[in-house]
């Protein structure tokens, strides 16, 4: 019985364990689910707003550089046949992944 359709895994691209990846594509293979692979940008603080000029560039630059990583790490899942979606969200870590689960009807979210 296939329990599981569209799962969410929440990463933080920065950290070089990946190990909640291997367990959620586990998942995905044996209920021949979606998976989703997020990672969040979080919103700058006002003073740095204020004082950084080039703020939304950075900002810009963040978001590239998390969506290059997201998309290496779906490229091996992908490869094994699984269906990978890679979004890089911008906001509070946690209103973000609420958004999405929502947005998206996903019935398993792993972080």
């Amino acid at each position: 019985m296939k329990r599981f359709r569209n799962i969410l895994v929440s990463l933080d691209t920065r950290h070089e364990d990946q190990s909640i990846l291997e367990s959620a594509a586990e998942v995905a293979r044996s209920d021949q689910a979606k998976l989703t692979l997020v990672d969040v940008v979080p919103p700058m603080a006002w003073m740095t707003r204020l004082l950084v000029p080039d703020h939304e560039y950075i900002q810009q630059l963040m978001t590239e550089e998390k969506q290059q990583q997201l998309e290496a790490l779906a490229g091996s899942l992908r490869d094994e046949g699984l269906d990978v979606e890679t979004k890089v969200l911008l906001g509070k870590t946690s209103t973000e992944i609420i958004r999405e689960v929502l947005r998206n009807r996903h019935d398993l979210v792993d972080h």
